[in-house]
């Protein structure tokens, strides 16, 4: 996802999903004109159809150890917080298995 030209950084966390066992959480720290439509659309040609976030949520940074690394263990907490959040933006409808 970091390649994409809005994304300036992100990273995921596994929530639970009643369909696939566990869905993919995406954090994303967008430029200002960033669509999560096209962020979603880009991830399904670039990505496994398994890879690709099930959910994004925008955010301004990422949990971060002291040496720039990111914190897992809070951003799973708070991926799984976030699942019902009116901001998180649920893509599994998008992620459709090819044939």
């Amino acid at each position: 996802m970091n390649r994409h030209p809005s994304v300036r950084n992100s990273a995921v966390a596994a929530v639970p999903d009643p369909i696939r066992g566990d869905e993919v959480f995406a954090f994303i720290i967008a430029e200002d004109n960033a669509e999560p439509d096209a962020v979603m659309a880009w991830c399904l040609e670039q990505l496994a159809y398994y890879k690709a976030p099930g959910y994004i949520h925008f955010v301004d940074q990422l949990p971060l150890t002291a040496t720039n690394k990111v914190q897992r263990g809070p951003l799973k907490a708070k991926a799984a917080a976030l699942v019902s959040d009116p901001a998180t933006i649920d893509c599994r409808a998008m992620k459709k298995r090819g044939a």
